[in-house]
């Protein structure tokens, strides 16, 4: 996918990207798009953790989420999965 390089992967981020189930995955691509192209959108900053500081994005209609922040250069990618809430 063109965006993989616009983001910082934790490791298991990663892993968690690349097993996802078929079906979750053209979501969860369409959300870590839109994170890479427009990080300031308010949808995909529609929850925040403080403690550690991140975004949780969610993947529309699959119960996962992308927990993410704002990097120096790039977004950081810190947790790809099913919803721990």
């Amino acid at each position: 996918m063109p965006f993989e390089d616009e983001l910082a992967w934790a490791p298991d981020a990663w892993d968690a990207y690349r097993d996802a189930p078929a079906r979750t995955h053209s979501a969860l691509e369409k959300v870590l798009a839109h994170i890479a192209e427009h990080p300031e959108d308010q949808s995909v900053r529609p929850r925040r953790m403080y403690d550690p500081p991140l975004f949780v994005a969610n993947v529309p209609g699959e119960g996962w989420v992308v927990m993410w922040c704002p990097g120096a250069e790039v977004p950081e990618i810190h947790y790809v999965g099913p919803d721990p809430f």
